[in-house]
């Protein structure tokens, strides 16, 4: 078989699946990783026989993905914004939404002040270690209820020399462990799905992802967002921000909560034109 029939027909197959788009985009990541090849290097070795080793790969990562397993977790590589994280089933698969958020943060606060960051719900580590690259200077906290979470993003950390520190979390519990009026800023894509959504969802977000990242009950769809807001009066210094991820039906609901709770907030739409951010400032 071919490079180019290898990846003409995991375009065909996973069609059934997905978008033609979609099915032709996985078809050649799926064939850059094998191979090694990027999609010029293809193009010239297109009619090069692919030894025993890659077709062997290639159908047991065609196998999973025909599974609807999310190739981030096949292949355990999440692009997120100029880098690359290492992906499994412990943590959500980082997506365009947060990198939005990520730089919203960015924006508002590109100066060389030393501020104090934590990172609520760290999963793969991907918010707080994008910050502290980005911000060297600053001091990133990434705390996750999940132990499997912050071994993936010690693991992320790690391979870019991130200086983040890692730190069992649970926000619907008490921070205790964390000096009051400690942080400048508090950043968090928390669970926010109510659990009815999860019968329009897809299997390769419901039947893989972490469920105690993703939903949260029917009746408390702002859950996280009044912990994460009693925290701020706590833990945020004065004038410090809370940044949070939203659902698109809650943004409105998430900046109300914050505004009764003393923050001033705005809420973001993200580059599809849904509510998806909220920035809420401690007065």
């Amino acid at each position: 078989m071919t490079y180019r029939e290898a990846e003409a027909t995991l375009t065909k197959d996973l069609k059934k699946l997905y978008g033609a788009r979609e099915a032709s985009q996985l078809s050649a990541w799926v064939l850059e990783e094998i191979s090694g090849k990027k999609k010029s290097e293809r193009l010239i070795a297109a009619s090069q026989e692919m030894s025993a080793e890659e077709i062997q790969r290639w159908k047991a990562i065609k196998d999973r993905l025909m599974l609807y397993e999310p190739i981030q977790y096949v292949l355990n590589q999440a692009p997120f914004m100029e880098w690359v994280f290492f992906a499994d089933s412990s943590t959500l698969i980082p997506r365009p939404e947060t990198e939005e958020l990520v730089a919203w943060v960015l924006s508002d606060h590109n100066s060389e002040e030393p501020l104090k960051v934590l990172d609520v719900g760290t999963g793969s580590g991907c918010i707080a270690i994008a910050l502290q690259l980005k911000r060297p200077n600053w001091r990133v906290i990434g705390g996750d209820i999940s132990l499997a979470a912050l071994e993936t993003a010690e693991m992320n950390a790690q391979k870019y020399g991130a200086k983040v520190q890692l730190a069992p979390l649970n926000i619907l519990g008490s921070l205790a462990s964390f000096k009051p009026q400690n942080f400048n800023l508090i950043v968090s894509n928390p669970p926010y799905i109510p659990l009815s959504e999860q019968n329009i969802m897809s299997y390769h977000v419901t039947g893989y992802e972490p469920k105690d990242a993703l939903f949260v009950p029917d009746e408390q769809p702002l859950l996280f967002y009044e912990a994460l807001g009693k925290a701020g009066l706590r833990h945020l210094a004065p004038g410090g921000m809370l940044y949070v991820e939203t659902h698109q039906n809650f943004g409105t609901a998430v900046v109300e909560l914050f505004d009764q709770m003393g923050y001033t907030s705005i809420l973001r739409k993200d580059l599809q034109g849904n509510d998806r951010m909220v920035r809420a400032v401690k007065n």
